[in-house]
């Protein structure tokens, strides 16, 4: 039972810090969960796994990709749509889930950090660049490389709650 079934706001979490003062070590066997637009410009479809993250608009990574631990969250009794964002207006609609192990597999760097101590705040976690993939004195793989990984990427982020209203574009 999650906050959000005991009809608790996002305020009466914030109530309620998060103990965990540093870092930690996410296992390979934990899970990251990052909201996603139900936009057509923001999905894109796969005839074997069908709606995606489209890897250009919805993973962008700035120095690194934002994402939450999920077992840390659960930790605090918050599902999936605790990482939605507050009101009924929020463009976020969808979650998806990248399992830790699989990002690990294709080389990317996951790390705990939090941008606070507040849930949600406290579970935030990096996705960063394969650094094998980054050849100085560049700061991030080249643009054919980023397009390969985050196209893998899309591949293993599977929607885990909400529903994509948008339709497939035609022939899917």
């Amino acid at each position: 039972m999650g906050f959000e079934s005991v009809g608790l706001s996002r305020l009466a979490i914030a109530l309620v810090p998060c103990l965990r003062e540093t870092t930690i070590s996410i296992p390979p066997e934990d899970h990251l969960w990052r909201r996603f637009k139900d936009d057509p410009n923001h999905l894109t479809w796969d005839d074997e796994l069908g709606p995606l993250p489209h890897e250009d608009k919805a993973l962008q990574f700035d120095n690194d990709l934002s994402t939450n631990w999920r077992e840390h969250l659960e930790g605090h009794r918050i599902g999936p749509s605790g990482v939605l964002g507050c009101g009924s207006k929020s463009a976020y609609t969808l979650v998806g889930e990248l399992a830790v192990a699989q990002a690990q597999l294709m080389g990317f760097l996951v790390t705990h950090s939090p941008d606070g101590k507040i849930p949600i705040e406290c579970s935030h976690t990096s996705v960063s660049w394969p650094p094998a993939e980054i050849h100085p004195p560049a700061k991030r793989p080249d643009k054919r490389a980023r397009s390969r990984l985050r196209a893998d990427m899309a591949r293993n982020f599977p929607f885990v709650y909400g529903e994509v209203t948008t339709p497939p574009p035609a022939g899917h």
